[in-house]
């Protein structure tokens, strides 16, 4: 606790560092968990692959196959239903409505259905694109490194700028525990203070996340001010 305080009262600096280390190390969980269900994706890749392939489009068009409609079974459960990968060539674009949830390809557009959310997505397909049938195995296991690297890095930079924001706006807040502890702190200090309240509320959220307990918005911001309270108070 000492070290903790003395961090807030005589540290360095906005806690930018601190956010930098916290933001790294849950994007290297995140990064860890999508190299695992990747991995664990690959042989079902490859199963989707040797049904669906070959492909071919030209100009924005599917040309191979033609006239064509299959369905693909991707995964079913309790919440959404079967799930389906359908290609139908036999169409340049669908009506969408009563769909669904799973993957839909024509001749013109890809769409994606997720029934749960209520997204509907569709994408106008461009450019010329061949895939053969053959064994992509090796080819994904030798990218899944350059994958996780892409995640971690977004992820980082991602979770970086808005846990940073959201700690300026809570040294805004902490004007609160400082008229309720009679103590002034300049805006370094609150930022400081704001970081440390911000990460320890957000630790015991993400622990919390594992036994299916989820604090809301206003739980989570009045335990941060709390947390500004009890902390300003010993400094």
């Amino acid at each position: 606790m000492n070290k903790v305080l003395n961090y807030i009262s005589g540290g360095k600096g906005v806690g930018a560092v601190l956010i930098m280390l916290v933001s790294a190390l849950i994007s290297v969980y995140f990064s860890v968990v999508t190299r695992t269900a990747v991995i664990d994706s690959i042989p079902y890749i490859q199963i989707i692959a040797d049904e669906v392939l070959p492909i071919e489009m030209v100009n924005g068009t599917i040309t191979q196959p033609y006239n064509t409609k299959k369905v693909y079974p991707i995964y079913s459960d309790e919440k959404t239903g079967d799930v389906n990968f359908t290609i139908d060539t036999n169409i340049d674009s669908m009506d969408t409505t009563g769909l669904n949830s799973g993957l839909y390809l024509t001749r013109s557009y890809f769409y994606t259905v997720d029934n749960t959310k209520g997204e509907i997505k569709s994408t106008k397909l461009k450019g010329d694109i061949k895939l053969d049938k053959k064994d992509y195995t090796k080819f994904l296991q030798n990218n899944v490194k350059w994958l996780v690297l892409s995640v971690f890095v977004l992820m980082w930079l991602a979770y970086f700028v808005v846990y940073f924001l959201v700690t300026m706006f809570y040294a805004f807040c902490a004007v609160i525990a400082e008229k309720t502890s009679k103590k002034s702190l300049d805006f370094d200090k609150k930022m400081r203070l704001s970081a440390v309240c911000f990460i320890l509320v957000l630790a015991v959220s993400f622990a919390l996340s594992f036994i299916n307990v989820n604090i809301s918005g206003l739980i989570f911001l009045l335990l941060v001010i709390l947390m500004q309270n009890i902390l300003i108070r010993k400094l």
